[in-house]
């Protein structure tokens, strides 16, 4: 779900890009740097500004369907170092029903909306985005053009603003019946003050809070700002005479803790109901997520299927994304298929009592979003109440507010490339690619290694921890699992953003992906079983582990090796050991399927005949072994032997073979079955296999065809004085004994560690911003004492 892209240009400073669809709802070596661990905690503080108009495409020109538009912000408004920005956007003048999608410029269109609007209508939504690295949004029209207006709210930042403090929400203003200290409808040209100087404490910056507007007597706008500046050129409700209206409103207070509510035209009955506010004194803060969907009661069509009937209430559990210490979400909440003339949805923490409050008002027929700021409860659940007939509900989740992440002081994981699914264990999520930095929440680290999805590591205490992905139990806490939602994908993936412990794993020595060592000599596996992978006999291929397993029948082991189909183990007497697929000879046993008996419906299967082992079998023909890879093994004798599958040719080994010229091997890497990189004991290193596009055997070449597997050694340019290798899909690198680390190859989700998606170079360059590194694990994950 999040890898769909769309062709939609990048665009200098801060840009917003409105595209719709009638689907509704939704390569020099570096100038030597120090890796400083950082000490900057995780998380972003909020900072209001007075609101201010970016874009009205009234005065420039309708946005053509299915196109872009770009809108800058001027470091004079946001600094340089935010990662967020609080938009409202409003959308009118539609020529067809769509929706807006709003998302970082230079990464994927989200599976989510923000807002949805037909013909006629003007509406407008809060909307809280991530800042790309060229400081970037897009915002989205569908087969009908639209204009859009769009006003800067605020912004976030690490180390400056204000945190957050959430509570149920708490009705402070309804002028029908004068709470809040204002009674009767607010008139054509009248400004109200809302005195909050009873429910937020002396010294809040600002206030979030559900605005609605009741009964209009005729088509308007509503403006919120600071009790003490000068009205702005910007609005936070569009309201339609017969109309109930919501919109949440982040806005500043004055320093008497009073906001200003002005109505342009006519008279209207306004609703506030507070959801929370930011002080200095405010403990959490703000970690932006990919925008996921986390619930679609309609089916793939978008059609009612388990809607949330009459005066029913929906739980919704969001501990699958958020962190235990989590406080509140941010979610954008829609509601359609609307049945009754009239109802309302209300979203409150699980665990309490609901609230006389409201996030949406819906009439029937009606498809409309609400951004909203929705304390969560104990279980990081929230609760869904639908007054009157059935509506279905969308909930897409964009971050959530919670303490600080502590950084670490000593011995720190470090992580590069794209933060998907929250690879980079800093408590965010983003498919855009970062330059390194560090792991949160972990010291002590000695070993690391992942993929593109998450990423492991071994403390000096024995202890596995691990972070990002984890629809199959790839975090082995024993939680996993998947969203269900309708349409492409099927399912949103639960994730972890921050480390999480690996469970009862302890005096652990090494670690591989989703493996572990022990130091009796026993080997652990958990997560997927795919390709029965697991090694403990289990023959479920679509089952996994969500707690470790003991891989069957193994003791005496030394090192290990694995990627996500196939295990490695060295035993004390020299022996090798291998499970999982063997589709193309990967268990080294004589034995091998074949592209035809190892297809089952629409991929690969294990249950054909020799397709997979769910227990360990011996490589054949190999003793005195002393090193080993992914089908790679070193012997005692100097010599380098091979086995398995030889990358895009089609070709393999079902039993090994010596790969030539090559001796005196002290280490591998590669993660199969691409390429492969070693490193001899006199600091030099050398690759063979694919070397198509990126070159990934770091020599200076590259090949454009798909058949540039070579199974004869060359030797990576320039890299001596090499103590560590480790690989990306095609990406090499190497640690050299002066704590610098260089990466070759690359070409996609910043595997060079530069922060950019698709540079790639030919030989090895410095990763800038990493020195004093100890160690080096897969997909660029190293140590820094």
């Amino acid at each position: 779900m999040r890898y769909r892209r769309w062709g939609l240009p990048a665009v200098g400073a801060l840009t917003v890009v409105l595209v719709s669809t009638v689907v509704p709802a939704t390569a020099a070596a570096a100038a030597p740097s120090t890796a400083a661990v950082s000490a900057t905690p995780a998380g972003s503080s909020y900072t209001p500004v007075v609101p201010t108009r970016l874009m009205d495409t009234r005065n420039s020109g309708k946005i053509a369907a299915r196109s872009g538009i770009g809108v800058t912000v001027g470091t004079d408004q946001v600094p340089m170092g935010a990662t967020a920005v609080v938009l409202n956007v409003t959308g009118l003048d539609a020529d067809a029903a769509t929706y807006i999608d709003v998302y970082p410029a230079d990464g994927p269109p989200t599976s989510a909306s923000n807002l949805n609007i037909v013909p006629g209508d003007i509406r407008a939504n809060l909307v809280t985005v991530p800042l790309a690295a060229e400081r970037a949004e897009i915002i989205a029209a569908g087969p009908g053009g639209l204009d859009a207006v769009v006003d800067l709210e605020g912004y976030y930042s690490p180390g400056t603003g204000a945190g957050f403090t959430s509570s149920a929400p708490r009705r402070v203003l309804d002028t029908r019946d004068g709470t809040g200290g204002v009674s009767g409808k607010v008139q054509s040209g009248q400004t109200v003050s809302l005195d909050l100087s009873a429910q937020v404490p002396l010294g809040t910056t600002a206030v979030a809070f559900t605005l609605t507007a009741v009964d209009p007597t005729q088509g308007s706008y509503v403006t919120a700002w600071p009790g003490d500046a000068a009205r702005p050129l910007a609005s936070n409700l569009n309201i339609a005479p017969g109309q109930i209206t919501p919109n949440v409103v982040t806005v500043g207070v004055s320093a008497d803790r009073k906001v200003n509510l002005y109505n342009n035209s006519g008279a209207v009955d306004l609703v506030a109901d507070l959801a929370g506010y930011y002080s200095p004194q405010s403990t959490q803060v703000f970690y932006p997520l990919d925008p996921m969907r986390a619930l679609d009661t309609r089916d793939a069509n978008g059609n009612p299927l388990t809607p949330i009937p009459d005066k029913g209430t929906r739980p919704l559990g969001l501990g699958g994304w958020l962190p235990p210490n989590a406080s509140s979400a941010v979610v954008n909440l829609t509601g359609t298929n609307v049945t009754a003339a009239g109802t309302f949805v209300t979203a409150w923490p699980s665990g309490q009592t609901m609230p006389t409050a409201s996030n949406l008002n819906l009439v029937a027929g009606q498809t409309a979003a609400n951004f909203a700021v929705v304390a969560t409860g104990s279980d990081e659940g929230i609760n869904l109440y639908n007054l009157n007939g059935n509506v279905d509900a969308i909930v897409d989740l964009f971050g959530y507010f919670a303490p600080q992440l502590t950084p670490c002081a000593s011995n720190c994981a470090f992580a590069l490339g794209t933060n998907l699914y929250g690879r980079l264990g800093n408590g965010t999520t983003s498919a855009l690619p970062r330059s390194p930095a560090p792991v949160f929440g972990l010291s002590g680290v000695t070993a690391t290694t992942g993929d593109q999805a998450k990423g492991y590591a071994l403390r000096s205490d024995g202890t596995v921890w691990a972070w990002g992905v984890n629809s199959g139990g790839e975090l082995g806490n024993g939680t996993s699992g998947t969203a269900v939602v309708p349409g492409p994908g099927g399912g949103q993936p639960f994730d972890s953003p921050v480390p999480v412990q690996v469970n009862g794993l302890s005096d652990i020595t090494a670690i591989a992906l989703g493996f572990a060592l022990r130091s009796d000599g026993t080997v652990w596996s958990w997560g997927p079983n795919y390709m029965w992978r697991l090694g403990d006999g289990n023959t479920d291929e679509n089952g996994s582990a969500p707690t470790p397993v003991q891989v069957t029948g193994l003791t005496g082991v030394v090192a290990i090796a694995g990627n996500p189909s196939n295990g490695y183990a060295l035993k004390s007497d020299g022996t090798v050991w291998s499970w999982g697929e063997n589709v193309q000879g990967e268990l080294g046993n004589g034995t091998s399927g074949t592209s035809n008996t190892c297809v089952e419906g629409q991929g690969i299967s294990p249950n054909g005949p020799n397709c997979a082992s769910a227990v360990p079998v011996q490589v054949s023909g190999l003793t005195g072994v002393t090193k080993i890879g992914l089908g790679l093994a070193a012997k005692s004798d100097g010599t380098v032997w091979r086995w398995g599958p030889r990358g895009s040719t089609q070709q393999q080994d079902n039993v090994p073979v010596q790969v030539p010229g090559l001796t005196n091997v002290t280490a591998f890497a590669g993660i199969g079955p691409s390429t492969y990189y070693a490193l001899r004991s006199d600091g030099t290193v050398w690759a063979w296999g694919d070397n198509t596009w990126t070159g990934a055997l770091g020599n200076g070449t590259t090949c454009s065809t798909n058949s540039c597997y070579t199974t004869d050694p060359v030797q990576v340019t320039g890299l001596t004085g090499v103590t560590a290798v480790s690989a990306g899909v095609v990406t090499g690198y190497a640690l050299r004994s002066d704590g610098t680390v260089w990466a070759w190859g690359g070409g996609q989700d910043g595997a060079l560690g530069d922060g950019q998606l698709f540079t790639s170079s030919s030989v090895p360059v410095r990763i800038a911003g990493l020195s004093g590194v100890s160690a080096i694990g897969d997909f660029g994950y190293s140590v820094v004492p």
